[in-house]
């Protein structure tokens, strides 16, 4: 088998909590319709489930030991968190396409330097992106002048895309506010759509909320995913807790584990819906899938975005769920007809309150963004038109290195 049918995936496996885990661990049977997959990972790859024939797991050190890799073209998913660290310093020592999940790698940055204790490495960066700004702005850091919000206004993604053969982002948002220079290729391909198992289509929206014990007769609120600050979950709780007494008889679920689980029951309390919501912690993927269908309404809010395309918004979309979203960065790629989309708030909830009053009044409001959503995500976030972008982006870039390498 020739180089070129091969390919090296570096991106963390289930059951890594990381949503580009999952994502990829989707796309691998996929895969393996145009190439030969290796999956390159810093875990033990004994504890990855099974992957479909064709496709191999391999732990970094062994595979980087091995003759002839660095002839194989790479596909480096990076997202912005610690499960990326490996994968970011492999696309710096050996470039390869990126598919850059998150427009924002500050926070990924943070982690390779300031804690572990580098504050001149993390100086570097932000000089290197910014000049003397960004030099001064992180001395400022480590006097104590500092706001989280801060990392989110300085992306610092300009060193890993200088050093790619070629970039893919999820959104048209990205692609527009990404700097690259004209010799790096850059492509959009959308966040896939990946199909809910036959199990929980054939338990449908009865079977979902009886797995869940819910209530078969309310409205079912749902904020689904890693709970953190930008997730806006107590947005959403307060709007409802606004209108508790003019809508129907409702549930909201918080599905996913929260970084500040203490923080969201205050909201909940002060609310006073803590009678009507129920946080789940973590859930596997199965109870994730059954979430969805069980919805009536979707919050998917994200302020600061790290210029991420949520995959639980996907997910949503394609499950036929009538979802509400900021019309703010990459979320603001969607069309006004397949969800329904607020200006950004950021000290009250009022528009958000409005927003929930009308869909939860109305079936076939409700009705409507569903059948459009579930629309828009067979036509744009098809899995195996989105493997297949992708295979053939990878295949171009190795075609064009292969050029300049021969004219070099």
């Amino acid at each position: 088998m020739s180089d070129r049918e091969k390919l090296a995936i570096f991106s963390p496996l289930p059951p890594e909590r990381t949503g580009i885990a999952d994502y990829v661990y989707e796309q691998l049977p996929f895969w393996t319709q145009h190439r030969n997959i290796t999956v390159v990972v810093d875990q033990d790859p004994a504890l990855v489930p099974p992957v479909p024939e064709g496709v191999e797991v391999a732990a970094l050190a062994d595979w980087t030991e091995r003759a002839g890799t660095d002839r194989v073209p790479r596909l480096y998913h990076v997202g912005n968190n610690r499960h990326h660290e490996y994968v970011f310093l492999q696309a710096l020592r050996h470039p390869g396409v990126v598919l850059l999940h998150d427009y924002v790698l500050h926070h990924l940055t943070v982690e390779l330097t300031l804690a572990r204790g580098d504050v001149e490495g993390y100086a570097k960066v932000l000089e290197e992106e910014w000049g003397e700004l960004g030099r001064r702005i992180a001395e400022q850091r480590e006097a104590g002048l500092f706001t989280e919000y801060q990392q989110f206004l300085m992306p610092l993604n300009g060193r890993l895309v200088r050093n790619s053969q070629g970039v893919i982002v999820h959104s048209d948002w990205a692609k527009r506010h990404l700097s690259v220079s004209n010799d790096v290729p850059l492509v959009c391909v959308p966040h896939h759509f990946s199909p809910p198992p036959e199990e929980v289509v054939r338990e449908g929206v009865d079977g979902a909320r009886e797995y869940f014990g819910m209530d078969p007769n309310k409205l079912i609120f749902l904020c689904a995913g890693h709970v953190t600050p930008p997730k806006r979950v107590e947005h959403v709780i307060r709007a409802l807790g606004e209108i508790r007494d003019q809508i129907p008889p409702f549930e909201l679920w918080i599905v996913g584990e929260a970084s500040d689980p203490l923080a969201v029951e205050r909201a909940i309390q002060a609310a006073g819906i803590q009678d009507r919501t129920t946080m789940t912690g973590f859930v596997e993927m199965s109870a994730f899938q059954y979430a969805f269908m069980a919805a009536d309404v979707v919050m998917n809010l994200r302020y600061p975005t790290a210029g991420e395309s949520s995959g639980t918004l996907t997910r949503a979309l394609g499950m036929g769920c009538c979802c509400v979203v900021y019309d703010y960065a990459s979320f603001g790629d969607l069309p006004s007809d397949v969800a329904v989309k607020l200006p950004l708030e950021h000290d009250n909830a009022s528009r958000l309150a409005e927003a929930l009053l009308r869909v939860a009044a109305d079936d076939h409001i409700r009705e409507s963004y569903a059948r459009r959503a579930a629309e828009y995500a067979r036509r744009q976030c098809n899995i195996v038109k989105c493997v297949a972008h992708q295979s053939d982006f990878v295949l171009e870039v190795a075609d064009l290195q292969q050029d300049l390498g021969a004219v070099g």
